[in-house]
């Protein structure tokens, strides 16, 4: 037979066929007859140019079309020989029809989807964390309301920088290289103390007079423009020219109107109050989903296919570190070494890919589908994370096909979540560490 499927696991299969010399030779022949019909060759009539001609000239380019379309019907022929495919390698040529007489011999491998049968989903025992907010909680949000709100001002009744001090200065290099003329700036901002200022400036200017010149010696960056001069140390000249500090505005009924967040200080607390009921209940919703989902994975013991766990693992880790660069980190700078990072991977994405099966098996058990309505949610809550408009969400999804039936997908995953919520046995506990809150956030934007 041209097929024979190997099994090589419980849900691992590899299949090697062999594609007979006389099928090839007579889909070799149909597309050469198909181009002579095409292309000219000088002392012939289109269509009517001898095979011999044909094979010598475009043999080698067209027996490789042919080859490529005969690896697909048959791989296509051992997909549909199998329910639940769920994974697919590359075809392996084994063999070329080099001579007339030579069959064409490849393997790929593949892998089925476990049949799941889950147990024990209806009224799981979860926790979720209380989500009431104190007053310590409401003070601190206005503090960080009156820090991100803050103004910079001049600098009155003393003459000495401080740290905290936003210092206007004009700065060039001074010494012995000078390639670094054209580096210099006027009236720049320095935060004294921040970490955006490179290493001894900072210590320059604290204690500097106002109108000062001071001449820190700094170490150019490894990113510094002029190569050869990176990591080097160098001389900078700074004219002090104004100290500035940041001015919180004062808690009051002034306050809450300039943020049109109330027309009153009460009012405003009212505010913060209910937002950050809401986004605790938001963060919550999570953090029971995901006790919701180790509950249910406990109870649902199956094999998963190991090359897609593979595949699905190389695509968490691309994911991950393609955040850490948007975040602006330099993972080699870090001293990340991808396969550790890799195996720290590991257990959460096999975690993750045991939750979706056990989620699609419920959908299946319970006959749900997804309907506008679920759309609707999944949009709105997923535009809460990406902080777009829910209909700009849903328009951009709409636009390709794949993205479309992956955010389907998604729904249905959440609609089978939020089904589980309603049925579980919640137990209310303490609000977790901050720590455990980032992860959950973290885990949660993956899934973006």
């Amino acid at each position: 037979m041209p097929i024979d499927v190997q099994e090589t696991g419980t849900l691992s299969r590899v299949a090697a066929v062999v594609v007979p010399a006389a099928e090839y030779r007579r889909e070799m022949t149909k597309s050469l007859q198909q181009l002579s019909s095409r292309v000219s060759v000088k002392g012939f009539r289109k269509g009517h140019i001898p095979m011999n001609v044909m094979r010598q000239r475009y043999g080698a380019s067209v027996g490789r079309e042919v080859v490529e379309t005969l690896v697909q019907k048959y791989v296509d022929d051992v997909v549909n020989q199998h329910e639940n495919v769920l994974y697919l390698g590359q075809p392996r040529i084994q063999a070329m029809p080099i001579a007339d007489a030579d069959n064409l011999e490849f393997t790929i491998d593949l892998e089925l989807r476990p049949e799941i049968d889950p147990i024990g989903y209806m009224g799981l025992e979860i926790e979720k964390p209380d989500t009431s907010v104190n007053d310590e909680a409401i003070d601190a949000e206005l503090e960080r309301l009156r820090d991100q709100n803050a103004q910079l001002e001049l600098v009155e009744g003393r003459s000495v920088v401080e740290a905290g001090d936003t210092v206007v200065a004009d700065f060039e290099f001074v010494g012995e290289h000078p390639e670094l003329a054209e580096f210099k700036g006027e009236d720049t901002p320095f935060e004294v103390g921040g970490q955006n200022v490179l290493p001894g400036i900072n210590e320059a200017l604290i204690g500097a007079e106002f109108g000062a010149v001071v001449e820190p010696s700094i170490t150019l960056p490894p990113n510094f423009p002029i190569e050869e001069l990176r990591e080097t140390d160098v001389i900078l000249r700074l004219t002090i020219k104004e100290v500035k500090q940041s001015v919180r505005p004062e808690l009051n009924d002034a306050f809450a109107k300039q943020l049109e967040l109330g027309e009153t200080l009460d009012e405003l607390r009212e505010k913060v109050r209910a937002d950050l009921q809401d986004a605790r209940e938001h963060e919550a919703m999570h953090l029971a989903e995901d006790s919701m989902m180790t509950a249910l994975i406990s109870q649902n013991e199956f094999e998963l296919p190991p090359l897609f766990v593979e595949t699905q693992l190389e695509h968490a880790v691309k994911q991950r570190l393609q955040m850490f660069q948007q975040q602006g980190l330099d993972i080699a700078q870090l001293g990340l070494d991808v396969n550790v990072f890799k195996d720290t991977m590991r257990e959460e994405t096999i975690s993750n890919i045991r939750g979706e099966f056990l989620l699609m098996a419920i959908a299946e058990k319970e006959e749900m589908k997804v309907e506008d309505e679920d759309m609707k949610k999944y949009f709105e809550h997923r535009a809460q994370h990406a902080n777009v408009p829910a209909a700009q969400l849903a328009a951009y999804m709409r636009q390709d096909q794949e993205r479309w039936q992956q955010s389907v997908i998604l729904a249905l995953l959440e609609k089978v979540r939020k089904f589980l919520l309603v049925e579980a046995a919640i137990k209310t506990v303490e609000w977790p560490a901050e720590d455990a809150g980032m992860e959950a956030e973290e885990n949660d934007a993956s899934e973006e």
